[in-house]
């Protein structure tokens, strides 16, 4: 029976076993997603935004080299949009941000899934929408 033990734990260390990925999607509610992004090692941050509804919060994460900006009913706290915001370095008078819609992102793999939000996205088209 020990040895049974011993195997089924060698096993499991060698398989890896680990928790289930954490897919952060619309729908889900934002304090479980802000306990998931901070165990994950995330850090809440600011940017210079707002929304104009109270019925709509943000919340904003630094991921990579940019924020992931989560949307969230006041109500019930469930997120309504995501966001990847990216901008350049340059004075804020001449730089070139990029606002992506976030379909999903996994906190296990790192993986990001954009939506393309419009047809000038598309391939063939002019360049993407630009804030300046």
């Amino acid at each position: 029976m020990k040895r049974l033990a011993t195997c089924a734990l060698f096993l499991c260390a060698c398989l890896q076993v680990r928790a289930a990925d954490v897919n952060i999607a619309p729908g889900q509610d934002i304090g479980v997603l802000t306990n998931a992004l901070i165990k994950a090692g995330y850090k809440e941050t600011g940017l210079e935004m707002m929304t104009f509804s109270k019925d709509r919060q943000l919340s904003f994460w630094s991921v990579g080299e940019g924020v992931l900006i989560l949307t969230y009913a006041t109500k019930d706290g469930n997120v309504t949009g995501m966001t990847y915001y990216l901008s350049d370095e340059r004075p804020k008078a001449n730089r070139k941000t990029f606002e992506l819609e976030v379909a999903e992102f996994s906190l296990t793999t790192k993986e990001m899934k954009i939506r393309l939000p419009n047809k000038a996205m598309e391939p063939g088209s002019q360049s993407p929408k630009v804030q300046h």
